[in-house]
């Protein structure tokens, strides 16, 4: 997943991100802030951007109330949260806003399984007590003028368990 040139939330800065591999010590992964006098500036103020999640279900069969989308490189996508009595549902009813697992997100860790989504979703499936690592997006919306031209972007679909449409790779 890659997002870039976005405008902040105070809208005087510019954020560049890949949540999938921006981890520096010392900062919030993800996100590299620029002002607009090309500086760069602290993220102490910005939302945060990563965050552990557990739930807690009864049974391993009990559905979670999760849509999910496991079609990215490394990252499980998740495509709806279900409102109503789902462990899910349940959970984000005690946390603050900020630490809710939302339509959204992305999940690149279940319990000790990450980087490969065959053994993520088994994990999902096969256990009662998880810990997801979640990352949340900086979303900005674009309008391309293609000229005819290419997009720019080398973008995949997996008809067979995609929801989404991936953007693998950004061409300069």
């Amino acid at each position: 997943m890659l997002c870039s040139c976005c405008a902040a939330e105070d809208a005087t800065t510019t954020e560049h991100c890949n949540p999938s591999t921006d981890e520096a010590p010392g900062r919030t992964p993800g996100i590299d802030i620029v002002g607009s006098d090309g500086m760069p500036k602290k993220a102490d103020d910005f939302q945060v951007r990563e965050f552990t999640f557990s739930v807690v279900r009864a049974n391993k069969g009990v559905p979670l109330g999760l849509l999910l989308d496991p079609s990215g490189s490394d990252g499980i996508y998740v495509c709806s949260v279900q409102a109503g009595d789902h462990p899910i549902a349940n959970t984000n009813k005690d946390l603050p806003d900020s630490r809710r697992l939302k339509q959204g997100d992305f999940i690149f860790k279940i319990n000790d399984v990450s980087s490969d989504l065959a053994n993520m979703m088994t994990e999902l499936q096969a256990k009662g007590n998880l810990e997801f690592v979640v990352r949340r997006p900086i979303s900005f919306e674009i309008q391309i003028d293609r000229k005819d031209q290419s997009v720019g972007c080398g973008i995949t679909y997996d008809a067979s368990t995609g929801i989404s449409l991936v953007i693998e790779s950004i061409n300069e």
